[in-house]
């Protein structure tokens, strides 16, 4: 099989030997930014590669799934783990284990509220399936995190198969005489 062109360490070696003579520096840069970000392309394909080689990655989705459920769980049931969202952390190993936890609908459906965006990536990652959402206020005035919590609650109350408040504080309950129809 013949290269159809040259080679990246041709074109880098070019490059090199043209630093000196070229006047327009600019143009150079921006030579050497394509050549970076196609080294980049195919490193990451060669990563993509490496990982599908695995013996773990030779499981069926639905098996890694189901592991990643479990994992899910048993984090979230832990009092030894103080984040119940470590569990996450499996959305970062390689792009498959990405894709099979991200298309995992019940990795999505236990909402405890930490953050509005990603209480909302959540939502939108369970799909249409039954939502539970753990809400802990912090808290006495009920600030605009509380009713977010309760927003979303309100806007999904169709799905909603539980809805947990708790307040942390006596007089936080404050929040809860608004009116807000679940």
């Amino acid at each position: 099989m013949e290269p159809s062109g040259p080679s990246v360490l041709d074109k880098t070696q070019n490059l090199l030997d043209r630093q000196d003579d070229s006047p327009d520096k600019r143009g150079l840069r921006k030579e050497i930014a394509a050549l970076i970000f196609e080294y980049q392309r195919n490193i990451d394909a060669l990563k993509v590669f490496h990982n599908t080689l695995a013996p773990i990655n030779r499981l069926p989705p639905e098996l890694l799934a189901s592991i990643f459920a479990l994992t899910a769980q048993l984090v979230r049931e832990s009092t030894e783990i103080g984040n119940g969202l470590a569990w996450i952390s499996v959305t970062h190993v390689c792009q498959l284990w990405r894709d099979v936890a991200l298309d995992c609908t019940s990795l999505w459906c236990n909402l405890p509220y930490t953050h509005p965006a990603l209480l909302e990536a959540m939502v939108e990652r369970s799909k249409g399936a039954p939502l539970c959402i753990d809400f802990e206020g912090s808290n006495a005035r009920g600030g605009p995190r509380d009713g977010h919590v309760l927003r979303i609650g309100q806007d999904n109350a169709e799905r909603l198969l539980s809805l947990k408040v708790s307040f942390s504080t006596l007089d936080s309950p404050r929040i809860l005489q608004r009116s807000y129809y679940l």
